[in-house]
């Protein structure tokens, strides 16, 4: 009879203080980075650094180990934010190898780097980057580190060539992934990630008509932006979301009755209703917050495009109970009657 067979596969690698990055708070990655501390007390690295200049492949086993030679004063401190934002980015696949480099310091000390190792590590996904060693023990180098103009979302829109508006554009974009992601509610606007460039960027190619709604915010609008208290964005949004249902034609007329102080609309306009509205705010002591002009901008919107009148006295406001409103939608199954003439009849034995 054989004799039964006890072995056991390997137990698959795991750092050694297991955590979920995406679902972390900052408290949590603070009290794991203080235990990471203590353990490198316990355990100081005397081997040499197991990688030279060049491209690598860092996998998260890698990147604990590559951890363990931050030294206290050689980093600035860590940023959770920071490390979450790499992390998603790693999972989502937007992690490019782009040259700019990790770096190590001619003891195999890491000089530059440590967001991207907590990110590789708590990610769970292998990176590509460059690795830079044996750079001279200069003190406190990291103070003379990425000391440059960071690229923020608006730079990267006016590189990709969204020029002259592309802080609004950004503005814009950012408002309609809040609104897809259920960041808003009618009492509070909820915390999401940071967005990427590359996010923005894709976002670019999801909402082209972002940059028409831009312009028209900037310059053909911007009577109604002053209307709603200045909120270029607020404008650039609903703009974009009533051209990409219903046409700009559609956009400048509900825009050019907000922005006509001298045109008298009846009492019972939703023009008349959202003007009133953003008059009282004024003098408010406690003003609606951007999202909540947002919220109401696109009831009076929906309201004046279905040519429903809001009696003076009504309660149209958005309430803090109701669901955030949307645009209302195009209907899918209007038919101009001209180009219903126009179309051959239907085989229907086809």
């Amino acid at each position: 009879m054989a004799a039964h067979d006890t072995t056991t596969a390997a137990e698959p690698w795991q750092p050694k203080f297991p955590a979920d990055i995406e679902n972390m708070k900052a408290k949590l990655f603070e009290d794991i980075k203080e235990k990471f501390d203590e353990w490198l007390k316990s355990e100081p690295v005397n081997d040499p650094l197991s990688i030279d200049t060049g491209w690598h492949t860092i996998t998260p086993q890698m990147a604990e180990d590559l951890l363990r030679r931050n030294r206290p004063g050689a980093n600035r401190k860590v940023g959770f934010s920071v490390v979450q934002y790499y992390a998603r980015q790693m999972r989502n696949g937007d992690w490019q190898p782009t040259g700019q480099g990790m770096i190590f310091d001619e003891h195999g000390v890491l000089i530059d780097g440590q967001h991207r190792l907590w990110a590789g590590l708590y990610s769970g996904v292998p990176f590509t980057t460059y690795v830079l060693t044996g750079v001279k023990a200069i003190p406190r180098l990291f103070a003379y580190i990425d000391n440059s103009k960071p690229r923020n979302p608006a730079t990267a829109l006016q590189t990709a060539g969204y020029n002259g508006v592309s802080p609004t554009i950004a503005a814009i974009l950012k408002t309609a992934a809040d609104i897809e992601d259920g960041v808003y509610s009618a009492s509070t606007a909820h915390r999401r990630p940071r967005m990427t460039p590359i996010e923005y960027l894709q976002l670019m190619d999801k909402y082209p008509s972002a940059k028409m709604a831009a312009r028209l915010a900037s310059a053909d609008y911007d009577e109604a932006v002053a209307v709603l208290g200045g909120y270029k964005d607020v404008v650039g949004y609903v703009a974009m979301a009533v051209i990409d249902r219903f046409g700009q034609e559609e956009a400048d007329n509900f825009f050019g009755d907000l922005s006509d102080e001298h045109n008298e609309f009846e009492p019972d306009s939703p023009i008349t209703a959202m003007r009133k509205l953003m008059v009282a705010d004024a003098k408010a002591k406690d003003p609606m917050k951007r999202h909540q002009v947002l919220g109401n901008l696109i009831k009076a919107f929906n309201a004046w495009h279905a040519g429903s009148p809001i009696p003076p006295k009504s309660r149209w406001v958005m309430l803090t109970t109701e669901v955030f409103p949307s645009i209302a939608a195009a209907p899918d199954n209007l038919v101009d009657p001209d180009e219903a003439a126009e179309q051959p009849p239907v085989d229907v034995a086809a």
